[in-house]
């Protein structure tokens, strides 16, 4: 959506003290209001599309703003509140629901989500392997592709580069069998260096130990950086 960086201020809506403006998501074209009344300052909330209070960080910071993806129903309602017309009634949302019987998803023992068909999209991956204890994705190549990233019972670790939705990609070793990454209980990956992949390892250990592997590859972890210090 395009920046409205002008409306708040023809409401009559007076900048804070850090000179944002009270109606907080106006950098995303919302709230949508109808029939605001200047002399009394109301006005009627017919859409949201985040903000403090209502789409803010867990911090309630109040000059930060999210977003979330609306789909049709959402266009209808800012296309009503454009025309200044009544919004029409729609039937109850009905959730998505994954596919295959309930019986089957018992049976998945570990999920992760990652661009594996190349949409920009995240789709999510289902193991139901008996060995495999962690489970993570991505951009260890490098190449822009997802890749997935199991950790075993016995502590090897592997990347499967080039994962996509319709086989495994090529296994590559991290680690052997080993008994120390035997006593890591979480692994996730997120891009938190400057090199804009997905390809940092974040691992919390048995021991409250928490451990970053910045820039990791294929097949060889990443600069270790201590988060967390394990209790004394």
């Amino acid at each position: 959506m395009a920046l409205r960086e002008t409306d708040d201020a023809a409401a009559g809506v007076p900048p804070d003290a850090h000179g944002v403006q009270r109606i907080l998501c106006r950098r995303v074209r919302g709230p949508w209001i109808t029939d605001y009344n200047k002399e009394t300052g109301t006005r009627k909330v017919i859409g949201n599309t985040g903000g403090y209070n209502g789409g803010g960080n867990d911090a309630n910071v109040h000059w930060i703003t999210y977003a979330p993806v609306y789909g049709k129903d959402a266009q209808d309602l800012f296309d009503d509140a454009k025309a200044h017309r009544q919004p029409g009634e729609k039937p109850p949302y009905v959730s998505a629901v994954l596919p295959g019987a309930a019986d089957t998803w018992k049976h998945a023992k570990l999920m992760a989500s990652g661009n594996f068909v190349g949409t920009g999209h995240s789709d999510l991956l289902v193991v139901c392997w008996t060995h495999a204890t962690l489970l993570t994705s991505g951009e260890f190549s490098g190449n822009s592709k997802w890749d997935l990233m199991v950790r075993w019972s016995d502590g090897e670790l592997d990347t499967y580069v080039g994962t996509t939705t319709k086989a495994l990609g090529t296994e590559a070793r991290i680690l052997n069998a080993n008994d120390l990454w035997t006593h890591d209980t979480v692994m996730t990956t997120g891009n938190y260096t400057a090199n804009g992949r997905t390809d940092d390892l974040v691992i919390r250990w048995s021991d409250g130990e928490t451990t970053m592997y910045t820039d990791t590859k294929t097949n060889r972890l990443g600069t270790e950086r201590m988060l967390v210090a394990p209790p004394t």
